[in-house]
């Protein structure tokens, strides 16, 4: 919605530690989305692929 009304104006407001700390957070959150992926479906990838083989 930004382009609509041209420049955000908070745009360029945070900092370098603030920038840090999210893409911190991004990727811990990204971390634990696998794990929990990685504990639910352990080992049917791998039965699947050995059942095509």
């Amino acid at each position: 919605m930004a382009g609509v009304f041209g420049k955000d104006p908070n745009m360029k407001k945070s900092n370098h530690a603030e920038l840090e700390r999210l893409n911190l957070e991004r990727k811990r959150k990204l971390a634990e989305a696998a794990a929990k992926f990685n504990q639910k479906k352990p080992g049917v990838p791998k039965s699947k692929t050995a059942a095509k083989e």
